[in-house]
């Protein structure tokens, strides 16, 4: 066999070089690691722009904003009536998330509830939703949401928290297949990211109850 001219010796080097390096900086799109990094890009602490139908409460006051990276976790659930033809769905069953603040610190978790959790003192607000309105990819993102505070535990972070908004949420929808008899009971885990707005009274602030910033 001829050897290889020395030109093409060294191109083939070369092209080795530059895909080993890139390998390196080139995260797996489902990195944890890569999802967090959004935390960083979250920019200045203002209101989100959303729906009418999202807009926080009137008198509420923006105090903290995370960002979220975790699972929704659904829960295969056999026909409640329609038939033998009704179909089995994947039911939410708890979000299981980390929360993140603009410097990628770790602040807290989200979890059944839903109830989030600061983790500088373990107060925790639970919220139920009040409206919702479809992520721009309906098929790709769990939808926008605006919770309303409807209990609290501890005192600190999250005690004065009165309202909440999900928005620029990512993944997080239900499967829609692998559920039926054989499966009811049984759990599965969609990957979502998002970002979690909390609002607090304007009276409490007036009070001397300083905002907890980002």
């Amino acid at each position: 066999m001829e050897p290889k001219p020395w030109n093409a010796v060294r191109v083939s080097a070369v092209l080795g070089l530059v895909v080993a390096v890139a390998a390196c900086f080139v995260a797996p799109a489902t990195s944890t690691g890569a999802a967090v990094a959004i935390c960083d890009q979250l920019g200045a602490l203002v209101p989100p722009s959303v729906p009418a139908a999202l807009a926080a409460p009137s008198g509420a006051m923006l105090a903290k904003r995370v960002h979220a990276v975790g699972v929704q976790i659904y829960t295969c659930t056999a026909p409640t009536g329609g038939g033998a033809s009704a179909p089995y769905t994947w039911a939410l069953k708890a979000p299981d998330a980390k929360l993140y603040d603009t410097s990628c610190t770790l602040v807290g978790t989200h979890g059944a509830g839903p109830s989030w959790r600061s983790e500088a003192d373990g107060s925790t607000v639970v919220g139920a939703a009040a409206a919702r309105v479809d992520a721009p990819d309906t098929h790709t993102a769990i939808p926008w949401l605006l919770l309303r505070a409807v209990a609290h535990t501890g005192t600190g972070v999250m005690s004065d928290v009165i309202a909440v908004q999900r928005v620029d949420t990512q993944g997080g929808v239900a499967p829609t297949s692998g559920c039926d008899a054989a499966h009811v009971g049984s759990d599965t885990s969609v990957a979502y990211t998002a970002t979690y707005y909390f609002y607090k009274s304007k009276g409490r602030d007036a009070a001397g109850d300083a905002s907890d910033g980002d």
